[in-house]
């Protein structure tokens, strides 16, 4: 039976077309030249490196090649650097950056030789040389990446913060293949260092266990020395010296303790003496802080500053993180018997509790309760709370607290008898606090914060002396604390069981009570102060007032005995009001006695309110009673209230306000009030609207000219408020212009009740005026005129026409139908000897440019006065009558913090006014024009500066030319980038250059970066604010409106305290808003962005979170130039890759060789299945050439 030779042709033939197509891949030749590393511009080469290092093995490379980083000092020479950086750039990279030899020292950018940089490319406020950050310089091309000029020098940390990057040599004859192997086989095996070292007449001692400062010196001490000064430039060098050559070379940074010590606002060695030579440098020696420390000495190449040593000063226990310590002397101990504390520490004995000093007792307690409670105690035993009157009385109670702070706390704390009042220290008893150990800036009595003292030992516990006085609250902000009692002769153990036993049942309070020649009802209901004041009217008095020292004690005492056991304070209202910056009674009546003390009296504040009074022991002051003014609805929170008067009802016929008021009857809506008519509207409208519909009645929104016509107003709003709303508004004439409020017509606004701060006109905000009724809301005076925005933020109101003779029933139906319908506008407009398109489309300023350019022109500019009003008369026949403005892009910009046109041509003319022309910030954008008849500024028409994407809002645009084309082929963009949002977004959106994938499910960060990359792009980036604001237009259109808010992760995190991208790059723009972005705290997180337009948060804001915590997972966004679709799965787009391919053929041919040895060996011929191949090579062969053939 013969073998078939066709199966081994068909797996010769399967192998070979692999074969055949490994050559051909292999055999394809690289379609772009390699730029060559060595390049010559002008008189100098420049080497361009691959390899990616820090700025200080950049400078040690650039040496050894027979030159240095390289300077750039003219713009030609910075052009030649953009040409490379262009070249360079990879393209699946979006940045590149070399580092040259520019350093920042001394608040001073200059090149590392000391040269004053004269040329410099540090644009965009990054050349601000104000503050103490140092650093190095790194040139970087990024087309689109911060700026709109994507070329820029960069300052940042001589590690690029652990992030290596490339480096550009720059000399005469630059060695192109230098003998720079490796730092490993250039340097020779350290010999091990010794501990103890000699320099000049002394020894040194360099630790290798790590403790805290204290711990350092004892163990000094030990060695018959103290721990190092550094006294003189040549000392600090040897310092350098050793620690440059004991850093470990898998560490940042080396670190040992210093003697030095920060006291009383000044740097000093541990003995006292003055720290004459110091190298605190950098900003790090300011005195003029309370914080005290420690000093140590650090050497860290590229860590915080170009010097890579400096000495710094840190908290005594370094926060924790214990370090080295270097010990010096003139014959130290290398040996020292020094085992471990417990083995010198013999077992104390128990510490008694009574302990004698002097001619006192001191009674040291173990329970923990509140100044008030150790106050009373301490009576109970005979005594009072511990006064210390001298130095050495101060040096027992630190004895007495060394012996009895537990090992296992930081600190020890006991209760003295000091307290703080009226700014300042005093006794309880009230005698003077001659001396005292409230060191450090801790006896700032200035301010009007009062509190009772304790006195602490925790030794590295925030200041260098481990003992000091410390003034908290007399609760101790709810935290009990210890209590030393002293006395002549003290009750060990008093009969103190508990209050309850010693305190008889009270009997029922009165509530009506006899003082003087007044009666008092001190009420169980609680309200606010009007409903007080209400219900005191009816029992024939009023609020109560306190007019001597006898009648506050009086009312202290009925406080006493009324506040119940379990409530931490009690509160009656008095009939006290803060009005017009002054305290009075609500009679008008001067307060002549008051208790509102402790800085609580101060009358500079516009802030009104009401005033209560409050009994709380241990509440805010040591005192336990005061009167407090405060809103007079308390925030929502009502309180009891003091009725006062000769002969109070005890039992009046308050039962509820329905059973009294009578049922009022429908107020009519045209009122008459002297010569005038005024139309009180039932529906609400913004300012604009309510103007209309007024001019439709025959008059104009009111104004209001005297007292007498705003009394019969508040009248009118007092009738109408409704009872289950707590305020009512109606929209004035009135109006701020020009920093000044004005009626409409523009006549003066003479009489005004912008009463409380708000008729402030030095800020450039502008709005619309309205009356408001709401008792209890904001002020004792519950009617006020406000001024808001013209629309009141969006929430419309009612409005008060005023006329001679007003149309109660004017014909109004719609705008519609008394406006005749305009003409159609032409888009394409000659003006002068240009032509002007007025597009009707939207889209942003870099689309408009766009759109402008395939026209043949440009976004419009405006060069002339002339040039305007046509603007303005195009603008305003171009306005819907539905919309409130109408808006078009022009090619004016910001750059470098001044508006020229896109071109670069000066902005001569131009019409930026009422503030918006400021030039003196760095945040850049575009101009557009805008006509907006009474929206925002009196004068309806203005050019602003907003973003570039007017974030995320596209506008229309003009575009200008000698010959524009009215139909240029220009198809749309909406086929990567729909234009107005719908109910199923596209996840997969295009713009700029890159596409951004918005996920549905939510993950966490790590979760989120993984499906990023799988998609073949990262999380997010942002690099401006145009980009920010296309990522807050797709958050805004993507929100559900059931849900709050919307979360996705971006590529940013927090690492060594500084916000980065994940790659490394800084984060130079970010949006990290109200203090988020305080880089000070060790706590590390992952960037999300947010938007939600309800709530007490910003509307759009990014945030930091916790990478890993699965409970709160949010949505992502990829980014990336080319985003696979995310349903195209992880097997398949395996299987279309090369490597898939290679596989699936080997597969198939592992199959078919199973088959060809199945039939073999059925037909018996698997011994000669070479033979078989060997018999049949010839025809294989020429098969397979024949087919190559065809």
């Amino acid at each position: 039976m013969g073998f078939n030779p066709r199966f081994v042709f068909l797996v010769c033939l399967s192998w070979h077309v692999l074969l055949l197509q490994a050559d051909t891949t292999a055999a394809q030749p690289t379609q772009t030249q390699p730029t060559p590393s060595l390049v010559k511009w002008g008189s100098s080469e420049y080497y361009f490196s691959d390899v990616k290092v820090n700025w200080f093995e950049a400078e040690r490379l650039c040496i050894a090649r027979g030159g240095t980083l390289a300077t750039i000092l003219s713009q030609e020479e910075d052009n030649f650097m953009l040409d490379q950086l262009t070249k360079r750039k990879p393209s699946n990279e979006r940045t590149i950056s070399y580092w040259l030899d520019g350093v920042k020292r001394n608040m001073k950018y200059v090149w590392n030789d000391g040269s004053e940089m004269i040329y410099k490319n540090l644009g965009g406020g990054r050349a601000d040389e104000s503050s103490y950050t140092e650093g190095c310089v790194s040139v970087m091309y990024g087309p689109g990446f911060l700026v709109p000029e994507p070329y820029s020098w960069l300052k940042v940390s001589c590690t690029n913060d652990g992030y290596p990057i490339q480096y550009v040599c720059k000399g005469k004859n630059l060695n192109d293949s230098p003998s720079i192997t490796t730092a490993a086989t250039t340097t020779p095996t350290p010999k091990p260092l010794q501990s103890l070292v000699t320099w000049g007449s002394n020894e040194y001692y360099f630790s290798d266990v790590k403790v805290n400062w204290f711990e350092a010196e004892r163990l000094c001490i030990a060695r018959g020395g103290t721990l190092a000064t550094i006294l003189s430039q040549e000392e600090d060098n040897f310092m350098l010296d050793q620690l440059t050559k004991r850093k470990p070379s898998n560490e940042r940074t080396i670190s040992y303790w210093l003697d030095g010590v920060k006291r009383n606002m000044k740097y000093v060695w541990n003995d006292g003496s003055e720290m004459i030579y110091k190298n605190l440098g950098g900003g790090r020696a300011d005195e003029s802080s309370y914080t005290e420390g420690c000093v140590l000495v650090m050497y860290g190449p590229g860590f915080l500053v170009p010097e890579p040593y400096s000495w710094l000063k840190v908290s005594c226990t370094n926060d924790g993180y214990p370090i080295q310590y270097v010990c010096k002397g003139k014959n130290l101990n290398d040996s020292p018997s020094i085992t471990t504390a417990a083995t010198t520490t013999p077992t104390p004995k128990p510490l008694q509790s009574l302990v004698t000093w002097g001619s006192n007792e001191y009674y040291f307690s173990d329970v923990k309760v509140n100044w008030f409670e150790a106050e009373r105690l301490c009576i109970a035993r005979g005594g009072t709370l511990a006064t210390i009157l001298s130095q050495e009385e101060d040096n027992f109670m630190l004895d007495q607290l060394t012996k009895r702070k537990p090992s296992n706390e930081r600190t020890i704390s006991y209760g003295l008898d000091g307290v703080k009042r009226n700014m300042k220290y005093v006794w309880n008893d009230g005698s003077e606090m001659i001396y005292k150990n409230l060191g450090g800036g801790r006896a700032d009595e200035s301010s009007y914060t009062e509190g009772c003292v304790l006195v602490m030992y925790g030794p590295g516990f925030l200041v260098p002396e481990p003992y000091s006085w410390l003034k908290v609250s007399c609760t101790n902000d709810g935290y009990p604390i210890q209590y030393v009692c002293k006395g002549k002769n003290l009750n060990d153990s008093p009969s103190i069981t508990t209050a309850a036993t010693t305190t008889p049942t009270p009997k029922p309070l009165q509530s009506l009570v006899a003082w003087g020649s007044n009666e008092y009802y001190f009420s169980d209901v609680k309200v606010n102060w009007f409903e007080a004041e209400r219900l005191c009217i009816a029992r024939g008095g009023t609020l109560a007032t306190i007019l001597s020292q006898e009648e506050d004690n009086f009312m202290l005492d009925q406080l006493t005995k009324r506040k119940p056991s379990n409530e931490r304070t009690i509160s009656y209202w008095l009939d006290g009001v803060k009005r017009n910056m002054k305290y009075v009674w609500n009679d008008g009546s001067e307060m002549i006695y008051k208790n509102l003390g402790g800085g609580r009296a101060d009358e500079s504040s516009y802030t009104e309110g009401c005033v209560l009074v409050m009994y709380g022991p241990g509440f805010l002051v040591p005192e336990p009673y005061s009167w407090l003014k405060v809103s007079c609805t308390n925030d929502g929170y009502p309180i009891q209230y003091v009725c006062k008067g000769k002969n109070l009802n005890d039992s009046p016929s308050i039962t509820t306000a329905a059973t009294t008021t009578p049922t009022p009857k429908p107020l009519q809506s045209l009122v008459t009030w002297g010569s005038n008519e005024y139309y009180f509207s039932d529906v609400k409208v913004n300012w604009f609207e309510a103007e209309r519909l007024c001019i439709a009645r025959g008059g104009t929104l009111a104004t209001i000219l005297s007292q007498e016509e705003d009394n019969f107003m508040l009248d009118q709003l007092t009738k109408r408020k409704p009872s289950n709303e707590r305020t009512i508004n109606y929209w004035l004439d009135g109006v701020k212009r020009n920093m000044k409020y004005v009626w409409n017509d523009g006549s003066e606004m003479i009489y005004k009740n912008l009463g409380g701060g708000r008729a402030d006109e030095s800020s450039y905000t502008e709005g619309c005026v309205l009356v408001m009724y709401g008792p209890g809301f904001l002020v004792p005076e519950p009617y006020s005129w406000l001024k808001v925005s013209c629309t009141n933020d969006g929430y419309p109101i009612q409005y008060v026409c005023k006329g001679k003779n007003l149309n109660d029933s004017p014909s109004i139906t719609t705008a519609a139908t008394t406006t005749p319908t305009p003409k159609p506008l032409q888009s394409l407009v000659t003006w002068g000897s240009n032509e002007y398109y007025f597009s009707d489309v939207k889209v942003n300023w870099f689309e408009a440019e766009r759109l402008c350019i395939a026209r043949g022109g440009t976004l419009a500019t405006i060069l002339s006065q002339e040039e305007d009003n046509f603007m303005l008369d195009q603008l305003t026949k171009r306005k819907p009558s539905n919309e409130r403005t109408i808006s078009y892009w022009l090619d004016g910009v910001k750059r470098n913090m001044k508006y020229v046109w896109n071109d670069g041509s000066e902005m001569i003319y131009k019409n930026l006014g009422g503030g918006r022309a400021d030039e003196s910030s760095y945040t850049e954008g575009c101009v557009l024009v805008m006509y907006g008849p009474g929206f925002l500024v009196p004068e309806p028409y203005s050019w602003l500066k907003v973003s570039c994407t007017n974030d995320g809002y596209p506008i229309q645009y003009v575009c200008k030319g000698k010959n524009l084309n009215d139909s240029p082929t220009i198809t749309t963009t909406t086929t990567v980038a729909p234009t107005t949002p719908s109910e199923s977004l596209p996840s997969l959106v295009t713009w700029g250059a890159m596409q951004y994938f918005f996920s549905d499910e939510k993950l966490n960060w790590s979760e989120s970066q993984q499906k990023c990359t799988d998609l073949g792009g990262t999380l997010a980036t942002i690099f401006s604010q145009d980009e920010d604001d296309f990522i807050r237009g797709q958050l805004r259109d993507r929100k559900s409106p059931s849900d709050r808010s919307i979360n996705y992760w971006l590529d940013g995190v927090k690492k060594d305290m500084k916000y980065v991208w994940n790659d490394g790059l800084e984060m130079i723009y970010t949006n990290l808003r109200s203090g988020r972005t305080n880089e000070n705290s060790f706590k590390e997180g992952c960037v999300s962005v947010g938007y939600s337009p309800t709530g007490t948060i910003p509307v759009y804001s990014w945030w930091t979170n916790d990478c890993a915590d699965k409970r709160f997972p949010y949505q992502y966004i990829c980014k990336g130039e080319d985003l696979e679709k995310p349903s195209k799965s992880a097997v398949l787009k395996f299987l279309e890759s090369t490597t898939g391919i290679a596989v699936i053929a080997a597969v198939v041919l592992i199959i078919l060789l199973i088959i060809i040895l199945v039939i073999a060996k059925k037909r018996g011929c698997c011994r000669s299945l070479c033979s078989c191949c060997n018999k049949n090579t010839n025809g294989i062969e020429s098969g397979i050439d024949n087919m190559a053939m065809k």
